[in-house]
């Protein structure tokens, strides 16, 4: 990612500035104890970028949108997962108050596990198979998914490349907690030759005592007709694992509103967690 600018104000608030393209800023790292704080970094964030030619900003984006990003704009109640943002209900309402709109929505829902999930609607070609993570191949395995993720999301928006090595940093630290019955992944082919064509990330959230929860984290799978129904199939398949382990509750995360994964949140009897955004403000 390009050059980053710092703003500080010590204790009382601090943000970062991003530029990924001609004419655009990324607002990211945000953090401020008052209304009045958050408007003078805003006010200073515009600034800067107004000086560097910057058209239009986007936030909060830590550097791009493979780290944390957006601002949860409701369902403060419960806490956050792992790799999700939070952040205090003020935020957002200064943005919007500063003249930033939102660019896109996203939203988590949570339902029941289910062992067979919409399993009718599923008719995969006979060379695909479903498998769980091998945890002893964990980096041969983490670079297949490397290749269908930067595939899959290449059209998605505000998209950026990354490269192998940030990826599997990303994912690496995990690897000693994860419970590869949980990460199911889509080969096509067999033996040697079997490629992954597809992946469900999904790691355990304790959600309440009285609630095993898992969140469904990453679905991702490569393009082309011989591979519809392949989102469906792994959502289908981790939840029947996770129901089979003694989860009773499923979180869909951090999902575009308006997205494919959000119609397979919502084929279910699932329940809003929580809303977010993504904002934007032209200069």
């Amino acid at each position: 990612m390009s050059e980053k600018e710092t703003i500080n104000l010590g204790e009382a608030g601090h943000a970062s500035l991003w530029y990924p393209g001609e004419k655009i800023g990324y607002l990211g790292n945000f953090f401020a104890q008052s209304q009045e704080i958050a408007n003078e970094l805003l006010t200073i964030a515009q600034d800067r970028f107004t000086v560097n030619g910057v058209s239009t900003i986007y936030g909060p984006i830590n550097g791009s949108t493979w780290n944390q990003y957006r601002f949860v704009t409701s369902g403060f109640t419960n806490k956050p997962f792992l790799f999700e943002p939070f952040n205090p209900e003020s935020y957002p309402k200064s943005f919007l108050e500063f003249g930033f709109e939102t660019a896109a929505s996203y939203e988590s829902s949570i339902l029941k596990t289910q062992e067979k999930y919409n399993h009718s609607q599923i008719n995969l070609a006979p060379n695909i198979e479903l498998c769980p993570f091998n945890q002893e191949k964990a980096l041969i395995e983490l670079e297949s998914m490397y290749e269908v993720a930067i595939s899959s999301f290449a059209d998605n928006f505000l998209y950026s490349d990354i490269s192998k090595q940030e990826f599997i940093d990303k994912y690496k630290p995990l690897l000693a907690s994860l419970d590869p019955r949980l990460v199911i992944l889509a080969k096509d082919g067999k033996g040697k030759l079997a490629q992954t064509v597809g992946f469900m990330f999904a790691i355990p959230y304790d959600f309440s005592r009285n609630c095993r929860t898992v969140v469904l984290k990453t679905l991702c799978r490569l393009k082309g007709e011989q591979y519809k129904g392949l989102g469906l199939a792994l959502t289908s398949a981790c939840h029947q694992s996770a129901h089979n382990i003694g989860y009773t509750r499923a979180v869909h995360a951090l999902y575009k509103t308006n997205g494919a994964s959000a119609v397979i949140s919502n084929s279910q009897q699932s329940k809003v967690l929580r809303k977010y955004s993504l904002f934007k403000k032209c200069i």
